[in-house]
């Protein structure tokens, strides 16, 4: 009786095996891999010259701190039939938005004047920068049911879609999700090693000999 059992068992454990090594333990995960983009394009925008003022130059400057970058290209028109709306005219304005864009922070500004032909009397400023803006992964779709009120299941949904699209909606610098190049920086690690060891001394700052505010 105990010779069937001898042989009954490595059969058994044969089949185990064999069982066991076509079950695939990997799955494709419900996880979408990617994290929130940056698209770089370029900002445009066309604007009647009458309304250009320091408010409207504030504006714009916020609007290239945060997503701009490189020099920023500004063009007035003129009509070069017209008495009125000269390229004389044109340099003039050219040169006082020039003046509002520094003074909103703009550090790069290439200005030209253009002429076209029957535009009248009303000048006309064209705006350009390269500009980035954050968008979500690609092939992402957000939860049913957020932005509409269809609340099907989807089932090509991915989880972190809908993070990741909330998340992108919000970066004030789209920008700095390429990161910040370094290479180009000059430190002085002995000076700043200096600093540290001094603080860490406790030795007091030596006075600056500045002039007293008050006669005390």
């Amino acid at each position: 009786m105990r010779k069937p059992r001898r042989i009954i068992i490595p059969f058994i454990l044969c089949a185990v095996g064999l069982a066991s090594s076509s079950c695939d333990m990997n799955h494709p995960t419900y996880v979408h891999p990617q994290r929130a983009q940056v698209d770089q394009g370029r900002f445009h925008e066309e604007i009647s010259l009458s309304e250009v003022d320091r408010t409207y130059a504030r504006n714009l400057g916020t609007v290239y701190d945060r997503s701009g970058e490189g020099p920023v290209n500004v063009t007035v028109t003129y009509d070069q039939f017209s008495q009125f709306n000269t390229p004389i005219k044109a340099r003039t304005e050219l040169g006082r938005i020039q003046t509002l864009l520094k003074e909103a922070g703009i550090p790069q500004i290439e200005g030209s004047i253009l002429p076209v032909y029957n535009s009248g009397e009303d000048s006309q400023l064209l705006v350009s920068f390269k500009s980035y803006k954050a968008l979500p992964p690609e092939d992402c779709t957000v939860l049913p049911g957020l932005e509409d009120r269809n609340v099907e299941a989807n089932p090509e949904y991915r989880l972190g879609c809908t993070v990741e699209t909330l998340q992108a909606k919000q970066i004030a610098r789209p920008r700095d999700l390429l990161g910040r190049d370094q290479r180009g920086a000059t430190t002085d690690g002995r000076r700043g090693g200096n600093i540290i060891e001094t603080y860490r001394s406790g030795v007091p700052n030596e006075s600056l000999g500045g002039e007293k505010a008050s006669g005390d």
